[in-house]
């Protein structure tokens, strides 16, 4: 799996032209994959990301709190018109 995901996320990185990201996978069992593409910065091209690289959300949340909200609803755990 490590291999695929490498090869998939690098892919991603060079046709989004995105400096960098971290990227980890997680089940009910734990820590599945964890790694780092590109650079932290582009102001420092020299910092490599990896696993633990940390970076600002910016408006990230807003998407990640609407994917969430839609799969509580899809769950029958929330409904949107209450």
């Amino acid at each position: 799996m490590k291999k695929y995901l490498d090869k998939k996320l690098n892919r991603i990185l060079t046709d989004a032209n995105i400096a960098g990201m971290s990227v980890a996978v997680t089940d009910r069992s734990g820590l599945l994959y964890a790694n780092g593409f590109g650079v932290n910065s582009i102001d420092n091209l020299q910092i490599k990301s990896d696993e633990k690289t940390l970076y600002r959300i910016a408006s990230i949340t807003k998407v990640v709190t609407g994917f969430v909200i839609m799969k509580l609803c899809e769950q029958g755990i929330l409904n949107l018109n209450t």
